[in-house]
């Protein structure tokens, strides 16, 4: 069963092997590159691959990344599907179990229903006028996105900022910031009038202590914010609480101090520190707001990835611990439902920034703040690099140029879906969601700025007997 498992996964997922990826082949473009884009531009449902695995015991499927590290891709067990970014190519491991590994000890039933195919239209977006560009900062502001700092193919800082309109699908030139923007991995949020852009890394990738920026789209203008006192960066966790800013900071300048949780206020433009919270500092944790809790989990510090979580009440400013979660210790992100903190995937290991060599998790678990209780959610693909986007029903869950589904209400993975991002688009960067679709900005191609995605549907459960239904999937597979 496996070898066939394995000859049909290599027989539909071959095209895949070729998909450009990172730092990959760089097509040229003529000088009727806009004409031909457009020509190129298309819609274009994406067949779904999946593989269901009927035999006992649990598969690591595994796939090999740009820098030639191997990652698991995901663990199927009995009747669960999986799916993997059109950019990675498959291989069926051998026994990639792992005896200490941790998965949910409090898990309830798994799901009786089993996904049915899902359908989602990739659309390649305009390039973008700062050139090739990966991993930039993005904010969406209800009308456009607006767009600061990435990488270039050779890894420099990208300077300037643009912003994208989807409807039109048309950039337009940003007024220059008041200072350069040479700096990577920034903090960048829409407060609701402003985008605020703090801190970051320097192009080595050394801390900055960090100094912000906000820009006015209305008024097309920048001013200077006040300097906090500490470095944040996109691995900072942070929330917006619709006046205030909350971030941990992963150091306080130099400052022999301990690293407290800061908040910003935008309408006096002064930040001040939070209450010490039971807790230790952490960067790169699951981060959310519930309206009057600031939630955060997991994460790492120096180097080490951390297990527990911490919600500060912001009408008492006081912190609270979390009921200890049945997710093993990792660096990873969450969304807010409106009801819960939905925590999937993350990796463990590896470098302590790329997360080169890391171990990639495929489970997952919901955390009630008014009940303040876990509850672990169906396994799942497993990737390293998992961005996370809540459409108001379905979480997306986007890696290198693919997307899975999952079905919150039904707790299941839809079967799977909508790989295949064709010419290096939707590679790039986090994705954000414009109330309709998915904008993932960032490309390695000249001629494509990112791409859209839109789910077109997820198809009906299929309900299933309880003797059918998966077990817990109870392993995680090594890198």
């Amino acid at each position: 069963m496996i070898d066939e498992l394995e000859h049909r996964l290599r027989r539909d997922l071959a095209s895949l092997d070729d998909l450009a990826v990172g730092n990959g082949r760089v097509i040229e473009i003529a000088s009727d590159a806009a004409a031909d884009r457009i020509v190129r531009r298309r819609r274009r449902t994406v067949a779904s691959i999946s593989a269901t695995v009927a035999a006992a015991g649990a598969i690591g499927l595994w796939a090999t990344r740009s820098d030639g590290d191997e990652v698991a891709m995901t663990n199927v067990s009995p009747e669960v599907t999986g799916t993997v970014p059109a950019d990675q190519s498959l291989s069926t491991s051998p026994s990639t179990t792992s005896p200490t590994s941790t998965t949910p000890s409090t898990s309830t039933t798994p799901s009786t229903t089993t996904g049915a195919p899902a359908t989602g239209v990739w659309e390649q977006i305009a390039p973008d006028p700062r050139g090739v560009v990966l991993y930039p900062s993005v904010v969406w502001t209800g009308d456009e996105a607006l767009v600061v700092g990435g990488r270039d193919l050779d890894g420099r800082p990208v300077a300037g900022v643009a912003a994208y309109s989807p409807d039109t699908d048309t950039w337009r030139t940003v007024a220059d910031p008041p200072a350069t923007m040479g700096r990577v991995n920034v903090l960048s949020l829409w407060t609701g009038s402003e985008m605020l852009v703090l801190g970051g890394d320097l192009p080595d990738d050394s801390l900055l202590v960090s100094y912000g920026h906000a820009y006015n789209p209305s008024t097309d203008t920048w001013r200077v914010t006040a300097t906090p006192p500490g470095s944040v960066n996109s691995r900072s966790p942070w929330v917006w609480t619709g006046t205030e800013l909350y971030v941990w900071p992963s150091d306080a300048g130099g400052s022999a101090l301990p690293v407290v949780p800061l908040a910003y206020d935008l309408a006096a433009d002064v930040w001040r520190e939070l209450p010490r919270p039971p807790a230790q500092r952490r960067q790169q944790a699951a981060s959310a707001w519930t309206g009057t809790e600031w939630l955060v989990w997991g994460g790492t510090n120096a180097g080490a990835e951390l297990a527990d979580g911490v919600a500060y009440d912001a009408s008492t400013d006081t912190w609270r611990v979390l009921a200890d979660s049945p997710l093993s210790p990792r660096r990873v992100r969450a969304v807010w439902t409106g009801s819960e903190m939905i925590v999937d995937a993350g990796s463990s290991g590896g470098d302590p920034i790329t997360g080169n060599g890391e171990f990639a998790h495929g489970d997952g678990a919901a955390y009630d703040p008014a009940a303040d209780t876990w509850r672990a959610i169906m396994p799942g693909p497993a990737h390293p690099g998992f961005e996370p986007v809540w459409t108001g029903s379905s979480v997306l869950m986007f890696a290198k140029g693919g997307v899975v589904v999952y079905d919150v209400a039904n707790d299941r993975w839809v079967d799977p879906c909508c790989n295949d991002v064709a010419d290096g688009g939707g590679i790039g960067g986090p994705p954000v969601w414009t109330g309709t679709v998915a904008l993932i900005i960032g490309s390695t191609e000249p001629g494509v700025g990112g791409v859209t995605f839109t789910l077109t549907t997820t198809g009906p459960a299929t309900p299933t007997s309880p003797d059918e239904a998966p077990p817990p999937d109870t392993h995680d597979a090594l890198n």
